[in-house]
């Protein structure tokens, strides 16, 4: 074939490729990696809390919650199970020891289901819910990163470091634009965090959340406790009594499945079918009992073998 003739060939598709690049290029489609702006020390502590938040890539334990505010203020024991950045389950139990709400995501969808009368509810984001449950405006992701011993890190365009007392430790502060979303108070060392201001999308304080001996004071090591607080004096706290961090789980175990199946579709309230089995704890045993099957085939049974010491109130 003459080149002439070649080159007529390939010319169309050759202008084709280039109008269709220009248009994702404009459209937004190839987008630049936009640059982090902070100082070389900000880059230095901000790289440590990097690597902190990669130290547990997955964890499954048991602690307790202390709700002191929200619609239902009391205390509970809970089982939990995170692979971080976005896959948690939570079980709930109530005071007597009987499972009571499960709250789960699996990377795609939340769940959250009430054992008492047996709802569930699947959706894409239930931070609306889950808030108002817990009576703090925390998000999933937030809880998903505080049981897995990380830091919350909301979306940010520049890190700043403020110098503050030397007995306190210096402070990042996280922004997006000219808005502060983000204040991360460090110890003296810049080796742990000892508290996380959140803020809302217009600037104002949404929650803070302190930690006991401070999150990361050894690798991988959770605080004993921590304490979530909201703009209005609500709070919530979480104990951590016992974890097993980098351990293999179960994909499977983040998607609760539709035992009772909702028969309307959008955002509607749905409507359930089918019924549960309610099954029996032992007040002051965190085990099952007896004739249960439950210790082998329920995610709190897997907790507990791998948490050989009986857990007592």
């Amino acid at each position: 074939m003459a080149p002439n003739r070649l080159h007529a060939k390939l010319w169309p598709v050759s202008c084709g490729l280039l109008f269709l690049l220009s248009i994702l290029t404009g459209c937004g489609g190839i987008q630049p990696i936009p640059e982090i702006e902070m100082s070389a020390e900000a880059g230095r502590l901000f790289s440590r809390l990097t690597l902190m938040n990669a130290e547990v890539t997955s964890i499954k334990g048991i602690g307790k919650l202390y709700l002191r505010s929200g619609p239902a203020p009391g205390s509970f024991r809970f089982a939990w199970a995170a692979v971080p950045p976005d896959r948690v389950r939570i079980e709930i139990m109530d005071p007597t020891g009987r499972p009571a709400g499960t709250l789960a995501r699996d990377g795609t969808w939340t769940y959250l289901r009430n054992l008492q009368d047996g709802r569930l509810f699947r959706r894409r984001f239930l931070d609306r819910q889950i808030r108002k449950w817990l009576g703090v405006p925390v998000e999933t992701d937030d809880l998903i990163a505080l049981v897995s011993g990380r830091v919350p890190l909301r979306k940010h365009d520049a890190v700043q470091v403020i110098g503050v007392a030397a007995r306190e430790g210096p402070m990042l502060v996280l922004r997006l634009g000219q808005t502060i979303v983000e204040r991360i108070q460090m110890t003296p060392d810049g080796h742990s965090v000892t508290r996380v201001e959140i803020f809302s999308t217009s600037g104002t304080p949404a929650f803070h959340i302190d930690f006991a001996e401070g999150m990361g004071t050894d690798a991988g090591r959770l605080p004993s406790w921590l304490e979530i607080v909201s703009s209005r004096g609500e709070s919530i706290r979480i104990e951590f009594l016992r974890y097993r961090k980098n351990i293999p789980l179960d994909p499977g175990m983040f998607t609760l499945d539709a035992a009772r199946r909702a028969t309307t579709g959008g955002d509607a309230s749905p409507r359930y079918s089918a019924s549960h089995v309610t099954v029996s704890i032992a007040p002051f045993y965190r085990t099952p009992l007896s004739g249960t099957g439950y210790e082998s085939n329920t995610f709190l049974g897997q907790v507990q073998r791998i948490l050989p010491v009986p857990l007592r109130r």
